[in-house]
């Protein structure tokens, strides 16, 4: 008697499922396009481009530096108005060339600047960069070098 009850049961879930394979022939079944068609996509909020991610990222570090203002911004914000309070005016002293006799001769002495060249002394002692070779020599330059600070001696042209 159980086995019995047993194939019925079987029995009857083979002509349900028999019913149910000739009710949905799958010739009769619309396409899997037209089926996915009427469905909606979902929103997907995926960033692409790098400027909008370069934007999103300043965004939260703006929010970052807001939310942690009170560890760091009074250090910060004294230190720079102590900065604006020692601001002065420096006074500054050109010194002009000045001759000098040196070894006899009327010499003049110029004090190397800052963006000074052998050419650009050249020219504004002598008017032209002709005079490069006279002036290392006069200095025993051993390369076109100039050091800030440093006193050359200017030869009068007309001796050599």
């Amino acid at each position: 008697m159980h086995h019995e009850q047993r194939d019925d049961q079987a029995t009857s879930l083979r002509n349900q499922v028999e019913q149910q394979q000739v009710k949905y022939d799958a010739s009769s079944l619309p396409p899997r396009s037209e089926v996915h068609q009427t469905r909606k996509a979902k929103a997907k909020w995926k960033i692409s481009f790098p400027f909008i991610r370069f934007i999103l990222l300043l965004f939260i570090v703006i929010i970052l530096l807001v939310l942690t203002v009170k560890f760091w911004g009074e250090e910060y914000l004294s230190s720079a108005e102590s900065e604006e309070e020692d601001h002065f005016a420096e006074q500054v002293f050109i010194k002009l060339n000045s001759s000098e006799e040196v070894n006899g001769s009327d010499m003049i002495i110029h004090e190397v600047d800052r963006m000074d060249t052998l050419f650009s002394i050249s020219e504004k002692y002598y008017g032209n960069t002709n005079f490069v070779n006279q002036i290392k020599e006069a200095n025993q330059l051993e390369n076109d070098t100039l050091i800030v600070g440093e006193e050359i001696v200017i030869p009068n042209v007309e001796e050599n």
